[in-house]
C-alpha cells in the first residue's frame, strides 16, 4: 500500500460518522476538564477551541 493510499484513509476515517462520535465525546470531556480547572474563567476561550476543532474532525 502507497503512502498516499495510508493518506487517503485516514482522511476517509476522521471524515466518518464514527469519528464525529468520538471526536465530540472528547472534546466535549476534555472541555469539561479544562473548564474546571479553570474556574470557568476561560470558557469562551475553550469553546472556541472545540469549535475549530470539531470542523476538523468528523463530518459536521
Amino acid at each position: 500500500m502507497a503512502i498516499d493510499d495510508l493518506v487517503n484513509k485516514g482522511k476517509g476515517l476522521l471524515n466518518s460518522e464514527k469519528a464525529e462520535q468520538v471526536s465530540d465525546d472528547a472534546f466535549a470531556k476534555g472541555s469539561a476538564f479544562a473548564s474546571e480547572k479553570t474556574g470557568g474563567k476561560y470558557d469562551e476561550q475553550i469553546d472556541q477551541g472545540v469549535a475549530h476543532l470539531d470542523k476538523q474532525v468528523g463530518n459536521e
